[in-house]
């Protein structure tokens, strides 16, 4: 996008302009929950658990996940039901769940489903 920016049609440079803000969003998310991660394991925040719903959790984790995952051709699934409450810290949740996915950066092929 750099380079033949003039080159583009409006919907394309619209797209790689939503695909970029979208990236970015979601990298300053990850940025901010490793930050509050590390707050945590310092003992500066405290344990604030509340009701949640576990499959909103893992899908705003799994969403972090994903454009790097489709660049490898490697498909995220979750089989977490929608409506399923759980008490938990949520930030301590999404840092267990990150940690359960092995990151697509570090896949070499597609994953077979």
């Amino acid at each position: 996008m750099r380079t033949g920016y003039d080159t583009f049609d409006e919907s394309v440079k619209k797209r790689y302009i939503c695909n970029s803000y979208d990236a970015a969003k979601r990298l300053f998310d990850l940025l901010e929950d490793i930050l509050e991660w590390s707050r945590i394991q310092r003992g500066k925040m405290p344990w604030q658990p509340d009701h949640y719903d576990l499959f909103n959790l893992a899908d705003e984790t799994l969403v972090l996940l994903q454009a790097s995952a489709e660049k490898k051709q490697i498909g995220l699934y979750m089989q977490i039901s929608e409506n399923t409450p759980v008490y938990v810290d949520a930030q301590m949740i999404k840092t267990v769940i990150r940690n359960l996915v092995p990151m697509p950066s570090n896949l070499r092929k597609p994953a077979a489903r």
